[in-house]
């Protein structure tokens, strides 16, 4: 992985922000009154948006490995750290992907379709159970892919606080290093 010129710090400001904004997105999902106003596409759009920032969540936490990479110990901290996430939420990536792309799987094409399948539409739905909200999303002829609002919420704010450790344990290295020199 080739290294990134930023800071710890705006490594950790990035994985701070699509932290927070992946629990308020959870928040507004798994509450039974948001205070907002309710319409019949409310929590679909939620769901769009909490699969969004979900996702900034993996590219902040990949940025943060690029920025480690000198610390080879908290890299690796970062990538089991990711490989949890995985293994709890394996269609993160996808699912953003399908939502973000809905114009090329609405019209047969996009990167989860295989090259010769007819043209279906996306198939989209929500469900809550009074414990959880979950997304699915179906792109024909594969299975269904699901994402649980609270297990994915969960296994983000893990990943954030595991790779905020790691940039803080590479910031004491940092200056012991330089105190050293």
């Amino acid at each position: 992985m080739d290294p990134v010129d930023l800071s710890l710090g705006d490594a950790a400001g990035y994985i701070i922000t699509w932290r927070h904004a992946t629990g308020l997105q959870a928040l507004r999902l798994l509450s039974e009154d948001t205070g907002m106003p309710e319409g019949p596409y409310s929590r679909e759009v939620d769901c769009h948006l909490f699969a969004v920032s979900l996702r900034n969540v993996l590219r902040a936490v990949d940025l943060a490995e690029r920025v480690v990479v000198a610390y080879p110990e908290q890299a690796e901290k970062i990538r089991d750290a990711r490989s949890v996430f995985s293994a709890e939420v394996p269609h993160a990536k996808d699912l953003r992907d399908v939502l973000e792309h809905f114009d090329h799987y609405a019209s047969g094409g996009g990167r989860l379709r295989k090259k010769d399948a007819p043209p279906f539409p996306v198939m989209r739905w929500t469900e809550r159970d009074g414990s959880t909200h979950r997304l699915w999303l179906g792109v024909p002829p594969r299975p269904p892919m699901q994402l649980d609002i609270r297990v994915a919420r969960d296994a983000a704010h893990l990943l954030a606080s595991e790779t905020l450790e790691a940039l803080d344990q590479a910031d004491a290295r940092m200056r012991r290093r330089a105190l050293d020199d």
